[in-house]
């Protein structure tokens, strides 16, 4: 027994209200790792910024922004479905726009987790040597970079 779909125009709402959520959460998740960044690219001992409990809340974050991005990708496949069933002129390059938002997404989560985990191997360190630093400046430059080329596309 194959369960009802919902309509078209319910499926297209609900992929708009979690593109706007992760979107959101994006932007806290970003804000909550910048914000320790420019400490520590300040010269700031990662013990004393409270790293752990910052690491913490953006890893809470980016769990969210994952939660949501697997609420988007169901959403995306049964919007596909219906870009199947109808030969809608519009439907191509909106599937297209999902699969980028979501591939980007993707990216963006997995980025930020791995800069997290570099974050918590030196939380309780009382300084941070620069080759030390490197590797998570590398991370994080990634995260920036991510994020740049989203905000160039959007404009």
């Amino acid at each position: 027994m194959n369960p009802q779909r919902p309509p078209l125009d319910q499926v297209a709402a609900e992929i708009a209200l979690l593109s706007r959520e992760l979107s959101f959460t994006g932007t806290l998740l970003y804000e909550g790792l910048e914000k320790p960044m420019n400490a520590l690219k300040a010269g700031r001992a990662p013990r004393a910024l409270g790293l752990a409990d910052q690491v913490k809340e953006a890893e809470s974050l980016r769990g969210s922004a994952a939660e949501i991005l697997g609420e988007l990708r169901l959403k995306s496949a049964d919007f596909a479905q219906y870009g199947r069933d109808f030969s809608a002129p519009d439907f191509p390059e909106l599937l297209h726009m999902a699969e980028r938002e979501c591939a980007f997404w993707q990216a963006f989560c997995e980025r930020s987790q791995i800069l997290l985990k570099k974050l918590a191997l030196i939380a309780d360190l009382e300084k941070l040597s620069p080759l030390g630093r490197a590797p998570i400046q590398d991370a994080w430059d990634e995260v920036r970079a991510l994020a740049a080329a989203a905000e160039a596309k959007s404009e």
